[in-house]
């Protein structure tokens, strides 16, 4: 009781996003089922450009390919950007798997070209569509991004 409210209503959300799955199990079933079809999709991707360039893999060496990138992706989230260190990562992780450091960086490189294309997509869209952040309809009402209010 002596709790702050501020305090107090963090605790409510919290319950709220921990019982999600109790309250709504078919949601969290969609959602686990797009995780994992993430997942595969971006061991995919690693395979699929590593045999592109006629290096020759097995599900291992693309699982501690692609485990090893994200150990770098969080140990790198305080450069901005990551800049370079994607590509360093990579290269490390590859010449540890015993394959070409030079593999590695080509991996990183199709990966920041891959996201820099998307995102150029987005905002080319983002252009054309005419949606400007001072339209009344696009600040007309902040939309919830939950499913139950408070």
């Amino acid at each position: 009781p002596r709790a702050p409210k501020w305090l107090r209503s963090a605790e409510l959300v919290e319950l709220r996003i921990r019982s999600f799955r109790d309250r709504h199990p078919k949601a969290a079933r969609k959602v686990l089922a797009l995780d994992a079809f993430a997942q595969f999709l971006t061991l995919a991707e690693v395979a699929a450009v590593l045999w592109a360039t006629g290096i020759r893999v097995s599900v291992p060496h693309v699982l501690a390919i692609e485990a090893a990138g994200r150990m770098v992706k969080i140990l790198g989230a305080w450069i901005p950007g990551r800049l370079g260190a994607d590509e360093g990562g990579a290269a490390a992780s590859f010449a540890l798997l015993g394959f070409a450091p030079a593999a590695g960086l080509m991996l990183a490189v199709a990966r920041r070209v891959r996201d820099l294309l998307w995102c150029s997509a987005g905002i080319l869209w983002a252009a054309k569509s005419g949606a400007r952040p001072s339209d009344e309809k696009a600040v007309a009402r902040q939309v919830s991004l939950c499913i139950e209010e408070f």
